[in-house]
């Protein structure tokens, strides 16, 4: 399948790698990066209401940053080019914030 036939995932996957790199080379600098992007329940009710879009786009380590992006290009171009870019992208927002709005009232403690 080319790139060229699934835009969406290959922006998406972009801007996970770009946001992964930067918030680690940021995070190990000056001390904000991957920290402030992630999901916690507790910033979550601290009105941090952003990690509910970001913590999807970031991932810590390079093991996970590969095979998530890997993963993500495989299925997502698949949906997207079953279902759609308009499709695909709504189903990958809301999906994103559902599940993180799922996850609040049940774990004490939790970071994604």
């Amino acid at each position: 399948m080319p790139a060229r036939a699934i835009p969406v995932t290959a922006i998406i996957s972009a801007l996970i790698v770009v946001a992964s790199m930067a918030g680690s080379i940021l995070d190990r600098r000056f001390g904000f990066g991957i920290t402030t992007l992630r999901f916690t329940r507790e910033a979550i009710f601290d009105l941090e209401l952003w990690r509910l879009v970001t913590y999807p786009l970031v991932e810590s380590s390079f093991l996970g940053l590969l095979l998530g992006v890997l993963i993500f290009w495989i299925f997502g171009g698949w949906f997207e080019t079953r279902y759609g870019r308009t499709d695909f992208l709504r189903f990958f927002a809301l999906s994103s914030v559902g599940a993180a709005l799922w996850r609040c009232p049940s774990a004490s403690s939790s970071t994604w």
